[in-house]
């Protein structure tokens, strides 16, 4: 039995509600690897797709916001666009208030802008 995108998630929302990033980021990484093997074998299409998805990245997000840590939670934004998934309502509503949280209100204004 392979893990689904719906398997990870779980477990990803499950490291970080135990307040375990440590741990919720190595799900991430360890997604990103089943996606780039999942990319590579075309021999199996049996095989569930391990897209990282805007959920995906807008979970880790929110588990590095909760923890106040906003540098983190921008730099997975930063690394979702490079990636070329698109952040939603959601993603953008947990950066804009953990960067005002964090005093960084221009930071929220250039998102809010994004955002409209």
């Amino acid at each position: 039995i392979q893990p689904t995108v719906v398997t990870y998630g779980i477990l990803l929302d499950c490291c970080i509600n135990a307040n375990d990033m440590g741990r919720a980021q190595k799900v991430f990484q360890e997604m990103r690897l089943a996606q780039s093997s999942d990319k590579n074998d075309q021999a199996s299409p049996d095989k569930r797709h391990l897209g990282l998805n805007t959920v995906m990245y807008t979970t880790l997000i929110k588990g590095y916001a909760k923890e106040g840590n906003v540098d983190a939670a921008m730099d997975v934004f930063t690394e979702m666009r490079k990636a070329e998934v698109v952040p939603d309502l959601i993603t953008f509503s947990i950066l804009i208030k953990s960067n005002c949280d964090a005093g960084k209100v221009d930071v929220s204004l250039k998102l809010l802008d994004e955002l409209l």
